[in-house]
């Protein structure tokens, strides 16, 4: 008796997933295969013997959330209870209140037809919401909301390309159900089972019926793209080599992440299904600025289907997939490569927090080029003095040519000083000042500053021919700015009393 009831169990289990996965390739031979993929023509259900239901592709059963029951049904159902009266879509969340299934593809497959047949029982709840999560990344898409108040069975038809799915590999599925009206027998709502009420293309009917096709190929006739150069490095680079670390890994763990050392404008590293990288950087520079990784398979590797998410934070990471979600990547043999770009916005201060999860696949080369924190500005200054007319004539005109012969530093000269300032560090100075005072037996005539971001910086003079004796000559430069290697000047000219 038990093992009939167990064998009757295990039938509905396996007919009531009835699923159904169908891919249309026109391929330009009837001979040709999409490369690194199996494809297919027609449906391929589940049938009761636990086949797969189509190459490629695996199906999970359809289990139930931890605060509902299994309800015994005909071979051809699968319900579920303790549904619960009342409640909205939190209180079933929070309750474990939902179905759920999976589906996995060993390529990634783009959805061109999604169906799904369920039932509610009587007293069962009345509201329903299907979602869906693509490679185990993000959070959950609301796929349909609808109200059921009849008892009969009900077709959820959805258009994935009207929903804007992207191409994935794995496709999770949950279907909660809300708002039982009032109690049942036994004072417990009704059941909800999943029917079926739906027909596949090949006129059989499953409680579930996907249709896709893998990820576009190109004509076999147009060259292969170029990959990425994601582990190569070109010279004067200073990289920051995985393989040279203890171990040969970055951590998998996202509260202590690999710290990324100082003086490094590349990281260089890999990747496989389950082995996830977790990074930290803490001396990029400040402010707006995008950030790219670059993906690509091996050089002495052969192509094959992988891929997988990035995610980050600039704060520490607080639990496994916590961070703002920057983008998946995804290889094939006939895309052997792709690019994730990260960007972040002006109040960025500098500490990045990277995590790479590679989810399905082989081997994978990956890098990341990191913008280079240059040196701080350095200012070289000298003066130089030398007379400019010893007759004094000319003296206000700047900046002027001295004469051949500019004669002696006599009572009446005019007298030049000249103070340069050099930008000698790595990175423009800005909010440059200076002071400069003429000694009390020169007549101020006039001053000129030459560079410093012209259109910015400010000379504050004496009026000409103010006595220096008697008020204080005091030149001042403000708001310079100087590029890196560039001089600025600034031209001081008095009469020798």
């Amino acid at each position: 008796m038990i093992r009939r009831l167990l064998r009757q169990l295990r039938l509905a289990l396996i007919l009531l997933a009835a699923l159904f996965l169908w891919a249309n390739w026109t391929s330009r031979a009837a001979s040709d295969t999409l490369a690194g993929y199996t494809a297919f023509d027609t449906a391929a259900s589940l049938p009761a013997d636990g086949a797969a239901p189509a190459p490629g592709i695996t199906a999970s059963d359809v289990t139930r959330g931890p605060g509902l029951r299994h309800a015994s049904t005909g071979s051809d159902e699968y319900a579920s209870a303790g549904w619960g009266a009342g409640g909205d879509r939190e209180a079933a969340e929070a309750a474990g209140r939902y179905l759920s299934w999976k589906i996995e593809s060993d390529a990634p497959i783009r959805l061109t037809d999604l169906a799904l047949g369920f039932r509610r029982g009587g007293h069962a709840p009345e509201h329903f919401q299907l979602e869906l999560r693509t490679d185990g990344a993000g959070g959950w898409q609301v796929l349909h909301t609808e109200h059921v108040r009849n008892a009969s069975a009900q077709e959820m038809t959805l258009d994935p390309a009207a929903l804007g799915l992207d191409a994935a590999s794995s496709f999770e599925f949950r279907l909660y159900a809300w708002g039982a009206r009032r109690q049942g027998n036994n004072n417990n709502p009704g059941t909800v089972r999943l029917v079926n009420a739906v027909t596949a293309p090949d006129g059989s009917a499953g409680a579930l019926v996907l249709g896709g096709t893998p990820v576009s190929a190109p004509d076999p006739a147009d060259p292969p793209s170029s990959p990425h150069v994601c582990s190569a490095t070109a010279p004067g680079q200073s990289p920051f080599l995985e393989s040279g670390l203890p171990g040969g890994e970055f951590s998998r763990d996202h509260s202590d992440p690999t710290p990324v050392p100082s003086g490094h404008d590349l990281i260089v590293a890999s990747g496989q299904s389950g082995r996830h990288d977790m990074l930290v950087l803490t001396d990029l520079p400040g402010g707006a600025q995008t950030l790219t990784l670059n993906f690509c398979f091996p050089q002495d590797g052969a192509a094959s289907w992988a891929g997988g998410n990035v995610l980050f934070k600039t704060s520490p990471f607080d639990w496994p997939w916590d961070g703002s979600y920057a983008g998946s990547f995804a290889l094939s043999p006939i895309a052997p490569n792709d690019s994730v770009t990260i960007s972040l916005g002006p109040d960025f201060d500098g500490t990045l927090y990277l995590a790479l999860y590679f989810t399905y696949g082989g081997e994978i080369s990956w890098n990341l080029p990191l913008p280079t924190v240059h040196p701080p500005a350095d200012i070289d200054a000298s003066r130089t003095v030398y007379v400019h007319a010893q007759d004094g004539l000319g003296c206000e005109i700047l900046p002027g040519t001295p004469p051949a012969a500019p004669g002696a530093a006599i009572p009446g000269a005019c007298i030049e000083y000249r103070i340069a300032l050099e930008n000698i560090g790595g990175s423009v100075a800005t909010d440059l000042s200076m002071v400069d005072m003429l000694a009390p037996d020169f007549i101020f005539v006039a001053a000129q500053a030459q560079g410093f971001g012209a259109a910015g910086s400010t000379l504050q003079t004496p009026p000409a021919m103010t006595d220096c004796a008697t008020v204080s000559c005091e030149i001042r430069l403000e708001d310079g700015a100087l590029d890196v290697n560039e001089v600025g000047k600034v031209i001081i000219r008095g009469l020798l009393k």
